[in-house]
């Protein structure tokens, strides 16, 4: 295994949508881990998460670094807008949620731990 590695997060053109440190990366690779998932996500305006998603286990944050990012939490009735860089959300197991894109952005999401199949 490579001890040191450069690369460029914007530059990954990765199947994971953004994610690329958790247990679904390939055997071998220093970025597969139990312990956490990272993503790092660029996003067009107007784009929304098709489907809503729980986490069984997992909690997750979202934290933006630019753009407006709108986090939806309809069993609780609540809608969270991520606006200023520096803005989270966070949101434990069990909370059903889904998104939606309101200026171009990014964002950096941290699940915990990293599960196989922990969302439905």
């Amino acid at each position: 295994m490579e001890k040191i590695i450069q690369g460029n997060l914007n530059e990954n053109h990765s199947t994971k949508r953004g994610w690329f440190l958790g247990n679904f990366i390939e055997d071998g690779s220093p970025f597969k881990t139990d312990a956490f998932e990272l993503q790092w996500r660029k996003l067009k305006a107007g784009e929304e998460k098709p489907a809503l998603g729980t986490q069984k286990v997992g909690k997750t944050i979202g934290i933006l670094v630019y753009g407006k990012f709108e986090f939806i939490f309809p069993k609780e009735n609540k809608k969270i807008i991520l606006k200023n860089e520096g803005d989270y959300c966070f949101y434990d197991a069990g909370v059903t949620h889904t998104w939606k894109i309101l200026e171009d952005c990014l964002l950096i999401s941290i699940r915990w731990p990293s599960i196989p199949g922990d969302q439905v």
